[in-house]
């Protein structure tokens, strides 16, 4: 398969939380630090971050369960209205729910715009999670 562009997972957080590429995973497990993550039925992003999650295990036995205690399922409840930025991770983030928050990079262009002061960092080689798309030769 010739593999033509890829949708990786990135870690979204406001610069004051520091993650790079190098310290996400220390990050996201630090005390105190809730990950906003996508709900199962929006799309494979929520299985990206379980898959994301289960990698940090093999780099830290512990860190799954720990990433898991600690995920917050970003959702609009059933009835009510969708948020104003229509974005349920931007306004996590913005209101304090979550810290940071597991997206697609792709997505980088809105989320500049919401969250100005943000940053979207990409998780190091053996965390890289995210779809590939391709055509069969």
């Amino acid at each position: 398969m010739a593999v033509f562009t890829r949708n990786a997972v990135c870690l979204l957080s406001p610069a004051r939380f520091g993650a790079t590429t190098e310290t996400a995973l220390d990050r996201l497990l630090a005390p105190g630090v809730w990950v906003g993550v996508s709900p199962s039925k929006v799309g494979p992003l929520r299985d990206d971050a379980v898959r994301l999650f289960g990698l940090a295990d093999h780099l830290g036995p512990g860190s799954a369960a720990a990433l898991e205690s600690r995920a917050v399922v970003l959702d609009t409840l059933p009835g009510a209205a969708p948020p104003n930025s229509g974005d349920t991770d931007a306004v996590a983030i913005l209101g304090g729910r979550v810290n940071a928050s597991i997206v697609y990079c792709s997505g980088w262009d809105r989320y500049a715009w919401l969250l100005p002061d943000a940053t979207l960092v990409p998780f190091p080689p053996a965390l890289q999670i995210g779809l590939e798309y391709g055509l069969a030769s």
